[in-house]
C-alpha cells in the first residue's frame, strides 16, 4: 500500500519541475519580444522623422524661405575714366604701346556725315578714324578682345559708334611682325570737337592707351 503513494509523489514532483522550467525559460523569450518591438519602434520613428525633413510640398515639409524684396543693380559707372586701369593720355598721333612690342596708333581723322546702317545707329556729324595695332613679336597676337571708344568735351561724353560710310573692324588676330587696321567711325558734334579723347582697352587687366586732342570739325 506504500507504494503507490510514493508514486504520486514522484509524479508530483516531476509536474513541479516541468513547470518550472517553462517558467525559466518563458523569460527570455518575453525580453527577446521586448527588444524586437523597441526596435521597431524605433525604426519607425526614424522613418518619419526623416520624411519630414524633405524637401516638397506636404504638410511636414520644411521649405527654403521665399526672397523677398526688389534686386539691387550693380552701380552703374559714370565716370569713363573709373571703368577700366588708363595710361596717361598721348597726342592723336602719338603710338602707344599697350604691352610689349604691340603698339597702337591713330590716323587720318576725318569729319564724315555718319549714316544709320544698323538698328541701334544714329546717323549725324561723325569722325572717322584709322586705327593700327603692330605686333613686333615672334608669335601671333589675339586682337578679340580689343574695344574702341571715343568721348567728347572736358566732361568726356560717351560718343555713339557708328558703321557707315567706310567702316572696318580689326582681324580676330595680328601675325607676327605684321600690322592690322581698322576704320571707325563715331557721332561727335562738330562744336565739340576741340577736346576729343580716344581709349583703346588692348585686354582685361592691361590699361587701357589713351588718346587725347582736337580732331576736324
Amino acid at each position: 500500500m506504500g507504494q503507490p503513494a510514493q508514486r504520486t509523489d514522484d509524479a508530483g514532483d516531476a509536474r513541479d519541475g516541468g513547470e518550472t522550467g517553462r517558467r525559466a525559460l518563458s523569460k527570455p523569450v518575453m525580453v527577446v519580444l521586448a527588444l524586437v518591438v523597441v526596435a521597431i519602434i524605433v525604426a519607425v520613428i526614424v522613418v518619419v522623422s526623416g520624411m519630414g525633413r524633405g524637401v516638397g510640398t506636404g504638410p511636414n515639409v520644411v521649405n527654403p524661405p521665399a526672397i523677398s524684396g526688389t534686386p539691387v543693380p550693380s552701380p552703374a559707372v559714370t565716370d569713363p575714366s573709373a571703368a577700366l586701369p588708363e595710361r596717361d593720355p598721348a597726342a592723336l598721333d602719338q603710338p602707344v604701346e599697350v604691352v610689349p612690342q604691340v603698339t597702337v596708333s591713330l590716323s587720318d581723322f576725318e569729319s564724315v556725315e555718319g549714316e544709320s546702317a544698323v538698328p541701334g545707329e544714329i546717323a549725324g556729324p561723325a569722325v572717322r578714324v584709322h586705327v593700327t595695332v603692330k605686333n613686333a613679336t615672334e608669335t601671333a597676337v589675339d586682337l578679340s578682345q580689343v574695344v574702341v571708344n571715343a568721348y567728347y568735351g572736358p566732361d568726356r561724353t560717351p560718343s555713339l559708334p557708328l558703321t557707315e560710310p567706310g567702316g572696318s573692324t580689326l582681324p580676330a588676330t595680328v601675325a607676327a611682325g605684321g600690322s592690322a587696321d581698322a576704320v571707325l567711325l563715331f557721332t561727335i558734334p562738330v562744336d565739340q570737337r576741340d577736346a576729343v579723347t580716344i581709349t583703346v582697352d588692348y585686354l582685361a587687366g592691361v590699361p587701357a592707351a589713351v588718346f587725347s586732342g582736337p580732331v576736324p570739325a
